[in-house]
């Protein structure tokens, strides 16, 4: 639905803003943000997320 995307979007942008937020996730935060933003993986501010989290694992 709209509201969903609009909803990871927005935790997208702020989680690719903030890395001490990134930083703050355990493992299972980072398990649900993967996740959820991997539903909408032609929007940009979720595909830097995804990015910036697969950093911190590699």
């Amino acid at each position: 639905t709209p509201d969903c995307a609009d909803a990871a979007n927005a935790l997208a942008s702020r989680l690719a803003d903030e890395r001490s937020l990134r930083n703050a996730l355990g493992p299972q935060g980072v398990v649900n943000v993967l996740n959820a933003q991997s539903k909408w993986p032609d929007t940009p501010d979720c595909a830097a997320v995804a990015c910036a989290l697969a950093s911190r694992l590699a």
